[in-house]
């Protein structure tokens, strides 16, 4: 009896296991996320040289090719860009800002969009209209505008010293900020259709807490729809908006991203 119910209960585990095992594109997208990560991490010490050490920076070296052409130098594996810095050293220094910029951004978002989604679905009434008015009116202004008046603002109040520190967490702050409101909205969503499905007035009938219901019956139910929000998001935050004409200037100098 002791086994039967042991396979019934390890059967949907090891099933949704089996399943994962066999997406090798899966596989194939996580392996190189920890490859990125890792040498975005090891930057210091798999990188030939330091882009922010100018000591390290030779003008007469500039534009230099690849190990696999002529003209190529020891020490630059992939080149030098226009400046004489080595390519590969900004590519493994860049990794850590945009990375850091890209999923920070979203984490930021998820924790907003999915605690104010929650309430505004689960609760209705008045606070859903007033947090769906402010998402309708945030969703009005870009970004970037949001981005030049707090930029202005922290310039303006604490100096230009302060924004070059702390500007990557600057950067990330209005992303996240500016964004949430997609998250909201499908996390509101699904609120709204799995709270009046059965299992969740019998937890209510069952004298449940508010929270061990949005925790434990309605938040797991909103898991797929931000995870595939999520990933392409990530993505996209990590390397093109930042890195647009429009953005170059958010990140603080000197800093080293990809597409820069």
């Amino acid at each position: 009896m002791n086994s039967l119910s042991s396979k019934t209960s390890s059967g949907p585990l090891m099933n949704a296991l089996g399943r994962l095992a066999q997406r090798r594109r899966l596989w194939l997208c996580l392996g190189l996320f920890v490859f990125l990560a890792g040498a975005a991490l090891l930057a210091p010490w798999l990188a030939p040289s330091d882009p922010y050490d100018l000591t390290q920076v030779e003008l007469r070296d500039s534009l230099r090719p690849p190990w696999w052409l002529a003209g190529s130098l020891p020490g630059h594996p992939l080149g030098t860009d226009i400046q004489g810095r080595d390519l590969l050293s900004l590519m493994l220094y860049g990794a850590r800002v945009s990375l850091a910029i890209g999923f920070g951004a979203v984490l930021l978002q998820l924790l907003l969009g999915v605690t104010l989604g929650m309430l505004a679905g689960y609760r209705g009434g008045r606070l859903d209209a007033l947090l769906m008015r402010w998402a309708d009116v945030q969703l009005a202004f870009s970004t970037l505008m949001m981005a030049i008046v707090i930029s202005a603002v922290v310039k303006a109040a604490f100096g230009g010293a302060f924004y070059g520190h702390y500007g990557i967490w600057l950067l990330i702050l209005i992303i996240g900020l500016s964004e949430w409101p997609l998250y909201a909205r499908t996390v509101r969503a699904s609120v709204m259709a799995e709270k009046r499905k059965e299992y969740i007035e019998a937890a209510r009938v069952l004298g449940f807490s508010a929270p061990r219901v949005v925790l434990r019956h309605l938040l797991p139910n909103t898991l797929p729809a931000l995870l595939v929000i999520s990933g392409p998001r990530s993505a996209r935050q990590s390397w093109p908006r930042q890195h647009s004409p429009s953005w170059v200037w958010a990140c603080p100098r000197p800093s080293h991203r990809w597409g820069r």
